[in-house]
């Protein structure tokens, strides 16, 4: 969220923030320090922020995961073992898919 370089208020998410002599401010300052030109120069576009993707993340742990149930399923139980094979191998192909 942008904050006005004038008033010191926050600019909101759904309002344009401008710019007044190098600096950020919001609509109420920019009409207040450029009266003339206030609407005549375009508004500033921020670019929106990304947001981080955990879906790759919760694949790539769930890899890992079945790695070690096929691991400690191959030592004890075969049921373990093949459920951990085959959630790893549903986990890579589902992680190379969202790429």
């Amino acid at each position: 969220m942008e904050t006005c370089e004038n008033c010191g208020r926050a600019i909101g998410k759904l309002e344009t923030p401008h710019v007044y002599r190098e600096h950020i401010v919001c609509s109420d300052c920019k009409a207040r320090l450029d009266p003339q030109g206030a609407m005549s120069q375009s508004p500033i576009s921020v670019p929106p922020r990304s947001q981080p993707s955990f879906d790759n993340h919760v694949w790539r742990n769930l890899r890992w995961l079945g790695l070690g149930m096929f691991a400690v399923g191959a030592l004890v139980n075969g049921y373990l073992g093949l459920a951990g094979l085959i959630l790893w191998l549903i986990a890579g192909v589902v992680s190379i898919s969202k790429k």
